[in-house]
């Protein structure tokens, strides 16, 4: 990835010295660089005596996907870390989304990962790190609290949502938490497959099928078995749509199995040239045939 490369690159100058036999974590200037792992949403529900993690949400700006099993994700609650189990084979699509879901009291799309419920009294940090040679190198770190540390935590009730916000489209990460996210009036959990459908229905330009559709056949192809069944049978308006965008332009682009690897075009139909020089050579067959067996008879 282009971003381990600029990290290496900073590494001598963004380095805090660990002691001896520790791992050497690297911290990063956020406003300096640009990650493409970061956290895009937390949604939680809570009241006067505490609150519980709902889910979280995850992006990613690269192009290329990204295996989950290479970071880890550690959750600090009330200052006690609790690392997240992410299995093997996780992916992270490109331009993409991962949804993690914590509970089971508010309506999901199928999310990608399901944990334990998380629950807290003053603060939640969420960190995103990469391992690499013994080198712990912190991708993303946002604190929301009661205490006015990070993001402030000031609403309460069901399901309430905090955004990263955005510029354009293109999430704004300065690494202040304050700065960085927002409350957002309604939660918009997006797993793999409906990440997969923004990148389809992003936009509607004439003769994107040629270059969209091979890398929406791609997210498609690495999508889970239980996120490409979603994709295929959500009933939601807006998935219908993406699919028959997505079936025209394996139409279009006469790829008669869009949900599996490689392109595989239609059999053509056989021109009328074909089929006069296969009825040519079945008459001669069936002439020389009698000629010959006449000519035996004559014998």
């Amino acid at each position: 990835m282009r971003i381990l490369f600029l990290f290496f690159l900073q590494a001598n100058l963004l380095s805090r010295t660990q002691p001896p036999g520790k791992d050497q974590i690297l911290f990063i200037n956020a406003a300096s660089l640009e990650h493409s792992l970061l956290l895009n949403e937390i949604n939680y529900s809570g009241d006067e005596n505490g609150y519980s993690l709902n889910y979280l949400e995850f992006i990613n700006l690269d192009t290329k996907n990204i295996d989950l099993y290479d970071y880890s994700f550690i959750v600090s609650l009330d200052n006690e870390e609790e690392k997240l189990n992410i299995p093997p084979n996780s992916l992270l699509l490109n331009a993409g989304y991962f949804l993690i879901d914590f509970t089971s009291s508010i309506q999901l799309p199928l999310p990608d990962l399901y944990l334990e419920n998380l629950s807290f009294n003053e603060s939640i940090k969420v960190e995103i790190s990469y391992k690499n040679n013994g080198e712990t190198i912190l991708v993303d770190s946002v604190l929301f609290s009661k205490g006015g540390e990070g993001f402030p935590l000031t609403k309460t009730g069901e399901n309430i949502s905090i955004q990263r916000k955005d510029d354009y489209g293109t999430p704004i990460n300065t690494g202040d938490d304050k700065n960085d996210f927002e409350y957002f009036l309604i939660g918009t959990p997006t797993n793999s497959a409906l990440g997969v459908a923004h990148y389809i229905m992003a936009e509607t330009i004439e003769g994107q099928a040629k270059y969209k559709y091979p890398v929406a056949k791609a997210m498609v192809s690495s999508l889970t078995e239980p996120q490409k069944n979603f994709f295929k049978t959500d009933d939601s308006q807006y998935m219908k749509d993406t699919r028959k965008r997505y079936i025209n332009w394996a139409n279009s682009e006469r790829d008669h199995d869009p949900y599996n690897d490689g392109l595989r075009p239609p059999a053509q139909p056989i021109s009328k040239k074909t089929v006069a020089l296969i009825i040519g050579a079945f008459v001669l067959l069936v002439g020389g045939g009698i000629f010959v067996i006449k000519r035996k008879n004559n014998i």
